[in-house]
């Protein structure tokens, strides 16, 4: 009767122990506010430009994936900073992205402090950009720009949009999204 008891309660700890760890799972190896789903590379030079890139600034991508943002303006001579929750898209963003002007941060995007943002992009659902709305308005310098992919921040009208085919993505065209902070 024991053996029987122990064997049950051992089992029961086992069902605990799987049911808290697909539940961390699902919290941390995919990111809450997007799914992960990369920037085609085709439209990457438009979003670069809405940014307005100098060397002295640099690029804050909230949820950057695969980081290839980044990388692009890295190659401007831009400093990148990636946010990015999803475990698995971290470890992908900091294998992409050797080098010593990017820097990948494995964080919730609402944890992170953005008042030295200048320049940011975003490719985020509209549930998230209306989350991330107040922190943006309350955190951002003056003269910071935003560019979003396909997603609008609610209450707030951009200073510029632009519609760029692409060739490469799941989809042909994708709007951008230029605002002034």
């Amino acid at each position: 009767m024991l053996t029987l008891i122990v064997g049950a309660f051992i089992s029961l700890l086992c069902l605990a122990g799987t049911v808290l760890m697909l539940t961390w799972l699902r919290d941390n190896l995919v990111a809450k506010h997007s799914p992960p789903v990369a920037v085609p590379r085709d439209i990457i030079p438009s979003i670069i430009g809405l940014l307005n890139l100098n060397p002295s600034y640099t690029v804050y991508d909230l949820g950057c994936g695969d980081a290839r943002v980044l990388q692009a303006a890295n190659e401007k001579g831009s400093r990148g900073i990636g946010i990015e929750k999803g475990i698995i898209q971290c470890l992908k963003a900091r294998l992409n992205t050797r080098a010593d002007k990017v820097q990948i941060i494995g964080a919730d995007m609402f944890s992170v402090d953005l008042h030295s943002a200048q320049r940011l992009f975003t490719y985020l659902h509209s549930s998230a950009m209306q989350q991330l709305a107040p922190k943006l308005e309350a955190e951002l310098p003056k003269g910071s720009v935003l560019v979003s992919c396909d997603f609008t921040l609610p209450h707030k009208k951009p200073s510029r949009t632009l519609r760029v085919r692409s060739r490469q993505g799941i989809k042909p065209s994708y709007q951008l999204y230029q605002y002034q902070f």
